[in-house]
């Protein structure tokens, strides 16, 4: 028995050709059909109710363990990695949110996905964002352009660019949340659709689908209802961004006394934590790249590897 557990993190998956946004960054459903091969030669899948156990137990996983979870409850998941998961008799995690299922709206994040796969000349969307900082600055109290750029203005380990992650972190939070939207709302607009509603069901998975996924034994975790960062929120916001969660885990049919919390972005502190406790959370998963070990590690603050940290099968 071992006390070390691979977990890793999965968001789009699909046959990028044939879609509407072939320039998405995802994995395709063949790379992810290959990549599975790949760890069943050499790892032991798990589900999240053995993890949950062997965090309550003491007694340990079995070697080299693994755990795999998908965020933000993509349709791709559903049409694409459930047919390979029940044919090779894999348990997952899926981590859906409440607002895109429920009210057919599209993330924050996933706009900014979408507006860089139509939109191939990154300094057309930078000059956009530029000139709003010009515009507004003085009606939110912003910085100087150069002041964002120098601060966000950093590639990422995954390869994007700093033009790419600059306009990434500046509409995630770095700007006042009024704001930003208005910036993004105007982009996706132009660039991607006036038609939200018809994205947001074509995106992400319905409740009749999590709720098939949670019948053929997969775990569905909460994700928060609007996908913000937790960590900066109010104590007082953080409980209602949970019961609002809860209320739609109980829409699926989820066990709300053994339920378990991805948290957007990875962002949590201890107050979170210690309400999702109270809230009946039994384990909660963050972004933190590296692999978990359940005697020493914080049950909710478990790490996870991204997908692309793995090799496929050739």
């Amino acid at each position: 028995m071992s006390d070390k557990l691979s977990i890793v993190k999965y968001h789009y998956v699909r046959n990028l050709a044939g879609s509407r946004y072939p320039r998405l960054q995802a994995l395709s459903a063949e790379h992810f059909r290959q990549q599975i091969a790949y760890f069943k030669q050499r790892f032991h899948f798990v589900s999240l109710e053995t993890v949950l156990n062997a965090i309550q137990s003491g007694e340990g996983l079995p070697e080299n363990a693994m755990l795999l979870t998908f965020d933000d409850g993509y349709s791709d998941h559903f049409l694409e990695v459930y047919p390979t998961l029940s044919r090779e008799k894999i348990p997952a995690c899926f981590f859906p949110v409440g607002q895109c299922v429920l009210e057919n709206r599209v993330l924050a994040a996933n706009k900014i996905h979408l507006i860089l796969a139509c939109v191939e000349d990154i300094a057309l969307l930078l000059k956009t964002v530029f000139e709003k900082l010009d515009q507004d600055r003085a009606d939110y109290s912003l910085q100087a352009k150069e002041y964002y750029w120098n601060k966000l203005a950093i590639p990422s380990r995954f390869g994007d660019s700093k033009e790419i992650m600059f306009f990434k972190r500046i509409l995630q939070r770095e700007l006042p949340e009024f704001f930003r939207n208005t910036i993004l709302d105007e982009l996706f607009v132009k660039y991607v659709s006036k038609d939200e509603k018809s994205i947001a069901q074509e995106l992400y998975m319905n409740l009749d689908q999590l709720r098939f996924l949670k019948d053929q034994g997969m775990h569905i975790g909460c994700h928060s209802y609007h996908h913000v960062w937790l960590n900066h929120l109010s104590p007082t916001e953080q409980e209602k961004e949970l019961d609002l969660s809860l209320d739609f885990l109980k829409k699926i049919g989820i066990d709300l006394t053994r339920w378990t919390l991805c948290y957007p972005y990875g962002g949590y502190d201890n107050a979170l934590i210690q309400l999702a406790k109270q809230k009946g959370c039994m384990a909660a998963f963050t972004v933190e790249h590296r692999m978990a070990n359940l005697k020493e590690d914080n049950p909710y603050v478990l790490p996870r590897f991204d997908t692309a940290s793995f090799p496929r099968e050739k």
